[in-house]
């Protein structure tokens, strides 16, 4: 990409007589790594925790358009950091048939001047195929090309940061405002930044646990936390406890069991763990069943 970019760099400047460039004191090399360092520091900073949002066309083999219309395009990036080797690593998260799916790339990365481009050739995606692409970021806009498996096309749009919420704690207590929004996190990446996790710890000795409590029912679904709250859901027997089998059992078919479930909503401290409120959201006979 940057190959390209500057030999088009001419074509684009129109040509006029010049006065002489002064001449310029020679750099050191401790000067140009910490520009370097600069410029590599502010293209980390602008993508971890962004989102590039939008549009791409679409051509077909011959390089025409498929349609006018552009089509909406998005990617969720949770950090981008420079490798030993030299390549980028991309933490993201791409949405196929309406499953985030968390991916990890090393991609190169190339300058012209202070402008960064991304550069790869027939990387292969998970479940979707391979591509190339050449794209090039300015400020909060990027713009490129992209090639598939017969068709392509060109995608543009801005570099966006998603809006904070003010919990009203204050810069001390930013961390605490930090959101687990969905399963495996922001952006379905498993990944929350900023935060370290204890080297070890155990259920039983309480060691490095904060709280622990009982929720009855089948709660087998991942938490929610949103600012200081913590949410579960949970399925609860009408009739009784349900027997429940856990670990290597060999087998996956259903249970056979018709009875109805309060199927509940509960809210906790988040630093606690004292129920704040519960509610049940529907009370009936799974539509589904169980594996165990």
């Amino acid at each position: 990409m940057s190959t390209c970019l500057i030999a088009a760099l001419p074509l684009l400047v129109p040509f006029a007589p010049q006065d002489p460039a002064p001449s310029a004191k020679p750099s050191s090399a401790a000067d140009s790594a910490a520009a370097v360092a600069k410029r590599e520091k502010a293209f980390a900073e602008l993508l971890t925790g962004s989102e590039l949002v939008g549009y791409t066309t679409i051509t077909g083999g011959d390089g025409k358009l498929q349609s006018e219309e552009l089509e909406k395009d998005s990617y969720s990036l949770t950090s981008v950091e420079k490798q030993d080797d030299g390549r980028w690593l991309f933490r993201a998260t791409i949405h196929y048939g309406g499953t985030p799916i968390p991916i990890a790339f090393p991609l190169p990365v190339e300058w012209a001047g202070e402008t960064p481009s991304i550069s790869v050739t027939d990387m292969k995606v998970p479940f979707m195929g391979t591509y190339s692409a050449r794209v090039m970021f300015h400020d909060d806009q990027y713009v490129g090309v992209w090639s598939g498996d017969g068709y392509g096309g060109h995608i543009f749009g801005q570099v966006v940061k998603p809006q904070t919420v003010d919990m009203g704690g204050g810069e001390d207590d930013e961390q605490a405002a930090v959101s687990w929004p969905q399963f495996r996190g922001p952006n379905a990446s498993g990944v929350a930044n900023g935060f370290e996790l204890p080297p070890a710890f155990d259920v039983e000795s309480g060691e490095n646990i904060r709280w622990r409590i009982e929720v009855p029912g089948m709660s087998h679904s991942a938490p929610v936390i949103w600012g200081d709250k913590l949410f579960l859901v949970t399925a609860v027997r009408v009739d009784g406890p349900q027997e429940l089998r856990v670990g290597l059992y060999g087998e996956i078919a259903p249970v056979e069991d018709e009875s109805e479930f309060r199927f509940e909503v509960h809210s906790y401290d988040k630093g606690t763990g004292t129920q704040l409120w519960k509610r049940t959201a529907w009370t009936g006979v799974p539509a589904s069943k169980r594996h165990t």
